[in-house]
């Protein structure tokens, strides 16, 4: 899923504002073991980064690396593989105000 961040609403000069669209990749988890090991896949195989599922505990959640230290994914959340490689989660109602489609 390839998604570009919609550009801030913030009112800004006009000679100040530049083009902040940023291409970036997602996945959305669904709660499933097989759909955590595409995504913790994904993460791995891009070799920016490390994850792991832990399903000993409701609700399961995924362990993603981030810049910012590990950060959990819950069944529902999107990950988001940001523009230097990065990987973190996102919730869905973030996701959607922020993100849309991106033009191929």
């Amino acid at each position: 899923l390839r998604l570009a961040s919609r550009p801030s609403s913030a009112s800004m000069p006009a000679r100040a504002r530049a083009d902040d669209t940023v291409v970036i990749e997602a996945m959305n988890w669904n709660g499933y073991a097989l759909s955590a090991s595409e995504i913790i896949d994904w993460i791995i195989l891009s070799g920016e980064g490390r994850a792991s599922l832990h399903d000993e505990v409701e609700p399961w959640f995924i362990a993603i690396d981030t810049l910012e230290g590990v950060m959990h994914a819950l069944p529902g959340d999107f990950i988001i593989r940001g523009v230097q490689g990065e990987h973190y989660p996102c919730k869905p109602d973030i996701f959607e105000a922020t993100y849309e489609p991106a033009d191929d």
